[in-house]
């Protein structure tokens, strides 16, 4: 069974040269104001639905008929070869052709009331002429004795058919696209889909380096940390390499599922993309006639989506590695009620909020006096660091790694230690680490600030260009014509500056 094709085809031209009539003479029946009439026909063995749109020369139409030109495959131009100002304003309406219509938008000129003899003024060679000069073809109709007029719209389907034919191959994905979408000016989709896997193999095949490095080099103790350790502190050396073989076990684990995990959120977003799923997602969710409702809306149709695609890779990672290696303090009920208070914060407040309120989803806690709390205030006032408050947090109540973090504006710095480091290292070896305030010291912490704020001010930049062109929502199959959702926007960005992030000089110091 063969599948229909719709070819949109608008008839412009001046008032009373015959348009409506021609279109009444095609598919049945006048034409008022702005009207649409239907013809099914079969041509190339294919069946066409032609929608053909009929302004009937109503100049007070003009200023909203650039609309009418979207999604549009055939023009015919319409003048009456006994009106002179009619012919000489068939180049306006072609101009007016170029600038709305799509650039490959086949195009034919008509000279209709040609059955009118004696009152003609326009003979066909001059027609012809200026049909030859822009490179359509010129086609003479009576409507009133019907000479040429399935002809003419034949012709038009008949181009129109194999601009079409074109695009379905060439235009493979989306795959899903909204209605009224075109070609894209600049493929966004296929320059991300194309980056993003380039970069994917060139961190796996460093991440590979590693793996095969680590997996040579066995459960023994570098020699290099051997040495250090040995000179340093002996006593350790024993404990180091009783550790060594879990150290490994652990790290080659880590790396097989990293490799996994990257390597299915490619996948997935490369399927995502492909698939059109943002202009899907965004006509599901258009609800109601309110966009910002609407944007909302695909918003948290993007975060529940992501949240519930993440889950098993979470899980995993934390039910399965990080409890296999002994890491792991999470039950399976704070798990899930961590999701529950991130998501339900998110959707209330927003990122910076969040932020603020981090003390609903972990417990902080100021570091009890004593010689931990003495040493470590030496320290901050040995290299001037303004520490204004030291906090613990429990770390252990969800994991066993240990950690230290320090962040704060001027005067206003604060020092957080995971309760799981305060168990596991002794006080002059927490002082070591937090010797990480020499970076602070030396103003590296300054510079990176500024480095980051750099490179965020340059991606903004980039993001508000991207957004402010249509190309980029055509690529990812909107019509990029009043249907992209303002608030959502960001989500289909994202799929074309995500990949930017690797190139985050804060990702080169962590």
């Amino acid at each position: 069974m063969m599948e229909e094709v719709v070819v949109k085809i608008n008839v412009i031209g001046d008032l009373g040269v015959g348009k409506s009539s021609l279109l009444g003479k095609f598919c049945g029946g006048p034409t008022v104001g702005m009207d649409i009439c239907e013809k099914h026909v079969v041509i190339n063995r294919r069946k066409v639905v032609l929608q053909c749109w009929d302004t009937a020369g109503q100049e007070r139409y003009r200023t909203i008929s650039s609309s009418y030109y979207r999604g549009v495959h055939g023009v015919i131009v319409v003048f009456d070869v006994s009106a002179r100002e009619s012919f000489s304003n068939v180049k306006q309406w072609l101009h007016e052709v170029d600038r709305y219509a799509h650039q490959d938008v086949r195009k034919v000129i008509v000279g209709n009331k040609c059955d009118l003899t004696e009152e003609r003024w326009i003979s066909t060679h001059q027609a012809q002429e200026l049909a030859a000069s822009i490179g359509v073809e010129y086609v003479e109709t009576s409507a009133k004795t019907g000479r040429n007029v399935e002809l003419v719209f034949e012709i038009i389907a008949a181009q129109a058919l194999t601009w079409i034919r074109k695009e379905d191959q060439m235009a493979i994905i989306p795959y899903y696209r909204q209605d009224g979408h075109e070609d894209a000016a600049v493929p966004y989709l296929m320059v991300s889909l194309i980056f993003g896997f380039v970069l994917h193999l060139w961190e796996s095949y460093l991440d590979f380096r590693q793996h095969v490095r680590t997996r040579e080099r066995g459960d023994k103790v570098p020699p290099e940390l051997r040495t250090l350790v040995a000179k340093l502190e002996g006593d350790l050396l024993s404990e180091l390499e009783e550790k060594a073989p879990a150290v490994q076990a652990y790290a080659l684990a880590k790396s097989r599922f990293k490799f996994v995990a990257g390597t299915w959120e490619l996948l997935q977003s490369t399927m995502l993309a492909c698939a059109g799923a943002h202009a899907f997602v965004w006509d599901r969710c258009a609800l109601t006639d309110g966009e910002i409702k609407n944007s909302l809306v695909f918003c948290a149709a993007w975060v529940l989506y992501s949240t519930v695609t993440s889950l098993p890779f979470e899980a995993y990672s934390t039910f399965v590695i990080e409890q296999k290696h002994g890491f792991n303090k999470t039950t399976v009920s704070l798990f899930f009620i961590d999701k529950v208070k991130t998501l339900a914060l998110t959707a209330a407040l927003g990122g910076p909020v969040v932020a603020a309120l981090l003390g609903i989803i972990r417990a902080y806690e100021p570091l009890e006096d004593g010689e931990l709390r003495a040493a470590i205030e030496d320290l901050a006032a040995s290299v001037h660091y303004p520490l204004y408050k030291l906090f613990t947090v429990d770390g252990s109540l969800r994991s066993s790694h240990s950690n230290a973090y320090m962040y704060g504006f001027f005067k206003f710095k604060r020092i957080v230690l995971y309760d799981t480091l305060l168990k596991q290292a002794k006080t002059d070896e927490i002082v070591a680490i937090l010797a990480q305030l020499g970076h602070w010291s030396h103003g590296h912490t300054v510079v990176g600030f500024v480095v980051m704020q750099l490179y965020t001010l340059a991606s903004f930049s980039a993001f508000s260009k991207a957004m402010a062109d249509p190309s980029l929502y055509r690529s990812f199959g909107f019509r990029a014509s009043g249907a992209t959702p303002t608030a959502g926007a960001p989500v289909v960005a994202d799929q074309y500056a995500v990949h930017l992030d690797k190139a985050d000089p804060s990702r080169a110091a962590s």
